[in-house]
């Protein structure tokens, strides 16, 4: 039976489109464990919304579903370490990138790509107009371009407020932030990233 996991699972050097954009499936290729045994499943919501391991998928023998607590029956190799991980991911309400974002920094767990954290480019299309709320709101409150009201996101210029930004307006603006959030001035970009992940896991 252990041997017999290493024959059924994906063969996936890669994390396709619909695992990016999915809310219920989680490649774990992306996740850095001990054992690479675990690198061509996926951890899925079932039908009880309670996370599995999918090791399989075929029409004729069904979904081959193990749930944290059984993998060591599976998998000679794999350590309580990497179990342990697994538990943690499967009792996540959602696999979407955002959220992913967020829990992955809470259990802290890094993952070995940070580019596996990312929508499908056709899904980043669809939530640009999400998106620009959020973009616009934080370069009028931390960088206050003069022109804030007529700036154009799709404009390739924009990016020059990012790089040649007014020091001293900046620093005074990211200090406001710092004041009315309650937080460390170094704290700002951190809080800002957290903030982002979840307005967009919402908006996702």
């Amino acid at each position: 039976m252990k041997n017999a996991a290493a024959e059924i699972m994906y063969n996936a050097d890669q994390i396709s489109e619909f695992d990016r954009d999915s809310l219920w499936s989680l490649p774990l290729l992306m996740i850095p464990f001990q054992s690479d045994a675990l690198k061509g499943s996926r951890l899925v919501k079932n039908n009880q919304l309670e996370g599995v391991v999918k090791l399989f998928n075929d029409a004729k023998t069904g979904r081959g579903h193990v749930s944290p607590e059984h993998l060591h029956k599976f998998f000679a190799d794999i350590s309580d370490s990497d179990i342990n991980v697994v538990r943690k991911l499967s009792l996540l309400k959602s696999y979407d990138v955002y959220s992913l974002r967020i829990s992955l920094r809470q259990n802290g767990i890094d993952v070995e790509d940070y580019d596996d954290l990312k929508l499908s480019e056709n899904k980043q299309l669809e939530l640009q107009d999400y998106m620009r709320p959020f973009l616009s709101n934080l370069i009028v409150n931390i960088f206050d371009p003069e022109d804030a009201k007529n700036f154009d996101l799709n404009d390739a210029n924009l990016l020059n407020i990012f790089y040649n930004p007014d020091i001293q307006k900046t620093r005074k603006q990211l200090r406001s932030i710092a004041g009315m959030m309650d937080i460390k001035l170094q704290d700002v970009p951190s809080f800002l990233q957290k903030y982002g992940d979840v307005y967009l896991s919402v908006a996702y």
